[in-house]
């Protein structure tokens, strides 16, 4: 899809399921990055160990809706 210019600004894929090097190679060509759900867990859990708690403010995720009603909306999510 980068390639075609339909998703110019992706920058990583998180994907859950299996995939091989070939597909991580194809993806970093384009200079996607792809990391499998594992591999973000286990970054989050050496990064818990070295960093202090969050803040009640602080935005941990941003979540859009489709926008099947009108235009993406994004909702930020702090716990």
């Amino acid at each position: 899809m980068k390639g075609q210019e339909q998703a110019a600004h992706i920058a990583n894929l998180i994907i859950m399921d299996s995939f091989d090097d070939a597909f991580r190679s194809q993806a970093e060509s384009k200079q996607v990055k792809v990391y499998s759900m594992q591999e973000v867990m286990d970054a989050g859990l050496v990064k818990a160990k070295v960093e202090p708690p969050r803040s009640k403010e602080d935005v941990y995720i941003l979540s859009y809706t489709s926008g099947t009603t009108g235009d993406s909306k994004g909702v930020k999510l702090t716990h």
